[in-house]
């Protein structure tokens, strides 16, 4: 039920809770009919949620997300299922490490290989790829 905010000729006002398709006539203590004014509805607490409902409905969907990360992690990879073979110039090589000494031998810079030697490292070595550094992190946040 909404709650009314009915004002008086004299200055007062007063809330009343009471259903939509009534209109009670609401009387003033100096005796005169009160009108009824303006209410601003509070953000979903006037459609029935209290805020107790949006918090708890909030916490419930942040947990099921995170619950959704762990098996697309599980599912896919860390990367989603994509994943960047090793290469130099686009040349197919075994590993980031070989990758950095040919990109050292041509006079490249490396500094951009380390972080995808450190991924290779972390990574397990079985058929999704998942990196056991995002896996844990994906199930830190569903507990």
């Amino acid at each position: 039920m909404p709650t009314y905010n009915y004002v008086c000729e004299c200055g007062e006002s007063k809330e009343v809770l009471h259903p939509m398709t009534s209109r009670p006539e609401v009387t003033c203590d100096c005796g005169k009919l009160m009108s009824r004014g303006i209410t601003q509805n509070i953000s979903g607490v006037d459609a029935g949620f209290t805020a107790a409902m949006i918090i708890k409905q909030t916490k419930y969907q942040q947990k099921r997300n995170a619950e959704l990360d762990v098996k697309k992690v599980e599912r896919y990879g860390s990367n989603g299922g994509m994943t960047l073979q090793p290469n130099f110039n686009g040349q197919r090589v075994e590993s980031w490490e070989d990758a950095k000494k040919l990109a050292s031998e041509s006079g490249r810079s490396t500094k951009e290989y380390d972080r995808m030697i450190e991924s290779e490292k972390r990574t397990k070595l079985n058929s999704k790829g998942i990196d056991e550094k995002a896996w844990k992190e994906a199930k830190r946040k569903a507990s």
